[in-house]
């Protein structure tokens, strides 16, 4: 049976279909104006198409009618361009522009909102904070508005549409302001927690909102994580009850970094979505405790309830990695058939790139054990015990699969990660030369390549099973290292024998005892130490 590894890249077909559809009778009487916005006593160009002998165009004020009009202009032709000028003597207003027939009796077209004002600078509605809690006082600041009777500001959650009180599908604000003049402050609390903004009605025409401020009140958006993570394991987090209308985000940060002004470690867009669940790799962090917060609409805005915090570190279920001190060496064993990756060298000299196999094995056997070293990138390299030959992330067709190699390391090797799927299993992954992701699968050579399936006891995960911890960073007087080994709980040392066992905690334990599954450290007194992994 060979070991292979398999990609299954899913394309999915999209097929864009625009049904042809009549958008707009282009027979009616219509009208187009550039302008929503224009200077009292200016004018501005009005386009019109379709217009019936007799007719005019008619700019009047939003709560009247045609007959109302405050400025209009005959029209000569079926179509052209006429200039409109709102009266100085009419003050701010905000106007409805529309082709009427000649008496102004009837509209031919919907009306355009134009909104006329003295001043040349432009509307704008700010607060003092983007982030409220529940019941405070909002201080909004109004500037350049049309200081006419009736303006108001009104506050309603996001994508909540804007009806007269006349619309059957009405809904009322959730607060509302009243302001006098063109320039000054005013103050209103909402009581639930949401995303909101703030609409400046002019004459307090609900179809004629002019300029908004968003805001947060309370924490309507929450963040969930585990506690802690292995460095094998994927962070999962959940964020829940977000703007979608906006550009919320996750940052994660060092905990004791300034979540308010340093760079995020990790950041994840949430535009358009009102849930999301966010899986950070496995191997991303490094060790250590982190802030994990839900800032929205792209700033530093949060409440404490939208941060959590997370720990990754090592337990009773983490690879342990070798270095210059100390080696653990494990078997790497497929759960569906029990056969593991094992050298065929007969020597320790590594011979050219050939094939990998798994075989049936000892668990004393040197050949079936490997060692596994952190790069400096975060990938890990898989190194065999007898041969010190490297499993190699490239692989050959063979029979339609990937046959992976081992071998010389290399400038090609780019190492594997290790993501936990449950347990002491783990999906082992790569990035080839190629530049594509594949996933060490036991599959059978003359059988169809499967899709990756990443769930516990299947052919594509692995089964990590320390065998042996070997102290290497002083020599004792024969040359050798001591040799760690874990069997029913107990932690045996061959070698020298003047050392002291502590659990995570720091705890000393007796060196005979059955220990609890846990990481414990050795301390001999010459200064070495070692850790290893009770299962």
């Amino acid at each position: 049976m060979k070991l292979s590894r398999i990609f299954s890249s899913l394309l999915a077909f999209v097929s864009l279909w625009l049904p042809l559809s009549v958008l707009a009778n282009w027979n009616d009487p219509t009208i187009v104006c550039q302008h929503t916005y224009v200077v009292t006593g200016q004018s501005f160009d009005v386009d019109y198409y379709n217009a019936p002998g007799g007719s005019c165009i008619a700019l009047y004020p939003a709560k009247g009618t045609a007959k109302d009009a405050v400025a209009s202009v005959s029209l000569s032709s079926a179509k052209g361009t006429v200039k409109i000028t709102p009266p100085a003597s009419e003050g701010n207003h905000i106007y409805r522009l529309s082709m009427c027939t000649g008496d102004k009796s009837t509209t031919l077209c919907d009306p355009v909102i134009i909104m006329s004002n003295a001043s040349t600078e432009e509307t704008s509605i700010t607060t003092n904070k983007i982030n409220y809690s529940r019941s405070a006082t909002i201080t909004i600041e109004y500037k350049n508005t049309l200081g006419t009777a009736g303006d108001k500001l009104v506050a309603y959650p996001f994508d909540t549409p804007l009806l007269p009180s006349t619309d059957p599908k009405y809904t009322a604000p959730a607060a509302s302001a009243a302001i006098s003049g063109t320039s000054g402050t005013t103050t209103m609390k909402i009581n639930n927690a949401g995303y909101y903004s703030i609409y400046y009605l002019p004459e307090g025409h609900y179809e004629t909102p002019v300029k908004t401020a968003d805001i947060l009140v309370g924490t309507p958006a929450t963040l969930s994580a585990g506690l802690k993570y292995g460095p094998e394991d994927n962070i999962e987090i959940t964020a829940s009850n977000l703007s979608k209308k906006y550009n919320d985000w996750v940052g994660v940060f060092p905990f004791l970094s300034n979540i308010q002004t340093e760079t995020p470690l990790y950041r994840v867009d949430l535009k358009g979505e009102s849930k999301a669940n966010i899986t950070i790799p496995a191997g991303t962090l490094p060790l250590g405790m982190y802030r994990v917060s839900l800032f929205y609409n792209d700033s530093r805005s949060t409440s404490a309830i939208s941060i959590t915090k997370l720990t990754v570190g090592e337990n009773n279920e983490s690879l342990q990695y070798s270095d210059d001190e100390t080696i653990t060496y494990y078997n790497i064993i497929c759960p569906t058939d029990n056969k593991g990756m094992t050298s065929e060298n007969e020597s320790s000299i590594i011979l050219a790139t050939r094939s990998m196999k798994l075989l049936t094995f000892t668990e004393q056997n040197e050949k079936a054990q490997w060692k596994l070293v952190k790069r400096d990138n975060g990938k890990v390299d898989i190194i065999n015990r007898a041969t010190g030959e490297y499993l190699l992330s490239r692989s050959s067709l063979q029979n339609g699969l990937n046959i992976t190699k081992m071998g010389a390391n290399d400038s090609t090797n780019n190492g594997f990660s290790f993501t936990r799927i449950d347990g002491n299993q783990f999906a082992i992954s790569s990035i080839e030369e190629d530049g594509v992701l594949r996933y060490l699968t036991n599959q059978p050579i003359g059988v169809d390549a499967d899709i990756p399936v990443l769930k516990a006891n299947t052919k594509f995960v692995w089964k990590m099973i320390p065998v042996e911890t070997v102290v290497t960073s002083i020599k004792n007087v024969s040359g050798k290292g001591e040799s760690i080994t874990v069997a029913n709980g107990k932690i045996k040392v061959q070698g020298n024998q003047d050392y002291h066992l502590f659990n995570a905690e720091g705890s000393e334990m007796p060196k005979n005892a059955q220990l609890a599954p846990g990481v414990y450290l050795l301390k001999w007194k010459d200064g070495r130490s070692a850790k290893t992994i009770v299962k």
